[in-house]
Protein backbone atom coordinates (compact mmCIF):
# COMPACT_ATOMS: atom_id res chain seq x y z
CA UNK A 1 0.00 0.00 0.00
CA UNK A 2 1.47 3.47 -0.94
CA UNK A 3 2.61 5.66 1.81
CA UNK A 4 -0.23 8.76 1.59
CA UNK A 5 1.34 12.10 3.63
CA UNK A 6 -0.57 13.64 6.43
CA UNK A 7 -2.46 15.74 4.10
CA UNK A 8 -3.72 13.37 2.01
CA UNK A 9 -4.93 11.57 4.44
CA UNK A 10 -6.45 14.29 6.43
CA UNK A 11 -8.26 16.02 3.27
CA UNK A 12 -10.03 11.87 2.78
CA UNK A 13 -11.01 12.21 6.46
CA UNK A 14 -12.78 15.33 6.28
CA UNK A 15 -14.00 14.91 2.53
CA UNK A 16 -15.71 11.33 3.57
CA UNK A 17 -17.41 13.00 6.49
CA UNK A 18 -19.04 15.78 5.51
CA UNK A 19 -20.04 14.33 1.80
CA UNK A 20 -22.18 11.81 4.16
CA UNK A 21 -23.50 14.53 6.29
CA UNK A 22 -24.70 16.42 3.41
CA UNK A 23 -26.10 14.06 1.72
CA UNK A 24 -28.49 12.99 4.62
CA UNK A 25 -29.55 16.58 5.85
CA UNK A 26 -30.27 17.91 2.91
CA UNK A 27 -34.20 17.89 2.19
CA UNK A 28 -34.54 17.85 6.20
CA UNK A 29 -33.78 21.68 7.06
CA UNK A 30 -35.72 23.86 9.86
CA UNK A 31 -34.89 27.28 9.31
CA UNK A 32 -33.30 28.62 12.19
CA UNK A 33 -33.66 32.38 14.04
CA UNK A 34 -29.89 32.69 13.86
CA UNK A 35 -29.99 32.12 9.77
CA UNK A 36 -29.53 35.58 8.41
CA UNK A 37 -26.94 36.87 11.52
CA UNK A 38 -24.73 33.88 10.60
CA UNK A 39 -25.38 34.57 6.98
CA UNK A 40 -23.74 38.52 8.08
CA UNK A 41 -21.25 37.12 9.70
CA UNK A 42 -19.82 34.96 7.02
CA UNK A 43 -19.24 38.29 5.13
CA UNK A 44 -16.41 39.42 7.40
CA UNK A 45 -15.52 35.91 9.22
CA UNK A 46 -14.02 33.09 7.50
CA UNK A 47 -14.31 30.61 10.41
CA UNK A 48 -17.49 30.56 13.07
CA UNK A 49 -17.71 28.36 16.29
CA UNK A 50 -21.64 27.45 16.49
CA UNK A 51 -22.01 26.53 20.87
CA UNK A 52 -25.07 25.55 21.70
CA UNK A 53 -27.27 22.57 23.39
CA UNK A 54 -27.29 18.97 21.90
CA UNK A 55 -29.44 18.26 19.08
CA UNK A 56 -30.07 22.06 18.66
CA UNK A 57 -28.98 21.92 14.97
CA UNK A 58 -25.77 23.16 14.95
CA UNK A 59 -23.94 21.21 12.61
CA UNK A 60 -26.99 21.01 10.26
CA UNK A 61 -26.95 24.90 9.91
CA UNK A 62 -22.95 24.93 9.24
CA UNK A 63 -23.62 22.50 6.73
CA UNK A 64 -26.26 24.37 4.89
CA UNK A 65 -23.71 27.19 4.38
CA UNK A 66 -19.88 26.39 4.78
CA UNK A 67 -17.13 25.29 2.31
CA UNK A 68 -15.75 23.00 4.96
CA UNK A 69 -17.15 21.67 8.31
CA UNK A 70 -14.78 20.03 10.96
CA UNK A 71 -16.51 18.43 13.34
CA UNK A 72 -13.75 18.01 15.93
CA UNK A 73 -16.22 16.00 18.32
CA UNK A 74 -15.45 12.96 15.81
CA UNK A 75 -12.14 11.38 17.00
CA UNK A 76 -10.56 10.64 13.58
CA UNK A 77 -11.48 14.41 12.33
CA UNK A 78 -9.73 15.51 15.65
CA UNK A 79 -6.70 13.45 15.09
CA UNK A 80 -5.75 14.61 11.57
CA UNK A 81 -6.42 18.44 12.74
CA UNK A 82 -3.83 17.50 15.73
CA UNK A 83 -1.41 15.64 12.76
CA UNK A 84 -1.09 18.76 11.16
CA UNK A 85 -3.39 21.82 12.35
CA UNK A 86 -2.23 24.71 9.78
CA UNK A 87 -3.49 22.65 6.71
Amino acid sequence: MPKLGTVTCRNQVLNAVENRYRQVMADQYVTRFVDGLLDQLLVSFSAISLVGPRAAGKTTTAVRRAGTVLRLDRRNVRSAVDADPGT
